[in-house]
């Protein structure tokens, strides 16, 4: 990548290079954080081909990827006409056509999902993905998101820099244009004699962008003076409020979680403390917490039901909220969220899915499910039992246990009960045995209990961390729990 970008005179007042260059300074010229190329999707239209052949004459180091999504009759054509106009300037380009199988009615929000889901595919991790989203394109996002009911981060429109984790890899989107009006980049492509395929989904009133397009847009144009500069400034003022918001929202959530849990696919908060908030900033940090790594956010309906469950009066209250796939859940005084995931392993975790290994003097197990593999893996025991000499199995209908020290004998609802554990991760419990069948320990998510039988290992109740647990689905999550 070049550490400077040349002088070009003769374009200097050009809007469209002079948005660029800066963008490109101000975002990626001078952070090594970033990937060495920049790939630009384009589609053969008129904005994606004005930013290609800017980012052309400004010699930046870019990588076209063009998807075909086979809607239109001539998706064929645009491929061919972006692949000749690569190649024309000697640009690097790859070209994807989408396959839609599994759906027949594929509207807008389909091709979106498609199309970025084979970009990550292609790009690296951290990469950079130049669109060529403009002023226009802004203007008509706040106001469907207006219409549509939003929040201050869909008041403040799109960014010109920001991560995307939406798919399986961080991308970086830039979008340097979105300083320049559509006037100035068909201007752009007029100077300069590009050719470009036009959109049919642009006209007609079917598209709800395509109907502000032509018939609201003209009209706020004409007026109010400065529409588009007065609609930029007004995303840049509540974005830069949005993250104020968002500050007081990480803050509240550090007073309010609870932080040592077991899985990734599970996570709480402290409902005592979610009461002591202002109900607006409560609605705040629910929406911030629930919404995560989701595509879409809870809508206000579904967070008031959630504020509702946690003014529940009874503690032991066992409503399920459902939202995306995922379970909101009360238990005592926590909130407690459990990923979709996570649910689905509860739903189909049985003894028929179980299996024991002996894997290098480690304890595994492996829950198999029909699209991922759960692994909960025991480290170091304890040195006094030999890891090979142990069985586990699950627990059985009815079976009592005597805690280590203790008299007397318990169900492990009772255990559970005792030691907080939700009535939820009881199904993942299991019963580690010797070879004489002497029961010798419990083992539940979130801690081990020792039971009278392991007496006959002298087991030292005061050394600490005598084993691990991992919760594994993609990245392994270790968490070191205590023997009680």
């Amino acid at each position: 990548m070049r550490t400077t970008l040349p002088k070009i005179d003769d374009f200097q007042q050009s809007a469209i290079l002079s948005s660029v260059k800066q963008s490109f300074q101000q975002y990626i010229e001078k952070n090594s954080v970033y990937s060495q190329k920049i790939w630009l999707a384009c589609s053969g239209g008129r904005d994606s081909i004005v930013l290609l052949y800017a980012c052309y004459l400004l010699a930046l180091p870019i990588h076209v990827i063009h998807i075909n999504h086979k809607i239109q009759l001539t998706s064929d054509d645009w491929q061919d006409f972006v692949e000749k106009f690569c190649q024309n300037l000697n640009i690097p380009y790859i070209s994807k056509t989408l396959q839609w199988q599994s759906i027949t009615n594929i509207n807008e929000q389909h091709a979106r999902q498609a199309r970025y889901h084979t970009i990550s595919q292609i790009v690296e991790e951290q990469a950079i993905l130049a669109l060529a989203h403009h002023a226009d394109d802004q203007a008509e996002t706040i106001l469907i998101n207006l219409c549509q009911g939003t929040g201050l981060a869909g008041l403040s429109g799109m960014q010109p820099f920001k991560k995307q984790q939406e798919f399986s890899k961080t991308l970086w989107l830039w979008r340097p244009l979105l300083n320049v009006s559509r006037e100035q980049i068909s201007q752009f492509a007029y100077h300069y004699q590009l050719d470009f395929v036009d959109d049919p989904t642009n006209i007609g009133d079917k598209n709800q962008r395509a109907w502000l397009r032509q018939s609201i847009m003209p009209l706020l144009k004409s007026r109010f003076n400065h529409f588009l500069a007065n609609v930029q400034r007004t995303s840049q003022n509540i974005y830069e409020a949005q993250q104020l918001v968002q500050q007081q929202i990480e803050q509240d959530l550090i007073s309010c979680q609870f932080i040592h849990h077991w899985t990734y696919g599970q996570k709480c908060l402290y409902i005592n403390e979610l009461k002591k908030l202002e109900q607006y900033r409560c609605f705040a940090l629910l929406h911030y917490w629930i919404k995560d790594k989701q595509k879409y956010a809870p809508n206000r309906q579904f967070i008031q039901q959630v504020y509702q469950l946690i003014q529940h009066t009874n503690s032991e209250h066992q409503t399920i909220l459902q939202w995306q796939g995922l379970h909101i859940r009360r238990h005592q005084q926590k909130l407690y969220f459990l990923s979709q995931d996570y649910v689905e392993l509860l739903q189909k975790s049985s003894v028929k899915n179980l299996k024991y290994v002996i894997n290098n003097n480690q304890q595994t197990f492996f829950i198999l499910q029909k699209t991922s593999t759960y692994q909960l893996q025991l480290i170091n025991f304890y040195n006094n039992i030999h890891l090979e000499k142990i069985i586990i199995r699950p627990v059985l209908h009815g079976e009592r246990f005597q805690r280590l020290g203790q008299t007397f004998h318990e169900t492990l609802k009772k255990l559970a009960q005792r030691f907080h554990i939700p009535s939820w991760e009881r199904s993942l419990a299991w019963v580690i045995e010797d070879m004489n069948q002497q029961k010798l320990a419990i083992l539940l998510p979130q801690l081990a209990i020792w039971l009278h039988d392991a007496s006959f290992y002298q087991i030292n109740l005061q050394q600490p961390c005598s084993w691990q647990l991992q919760f594994v689905k993609q990245n392994p999550i270790k968490k070191t729990l205590n023997m009680c």
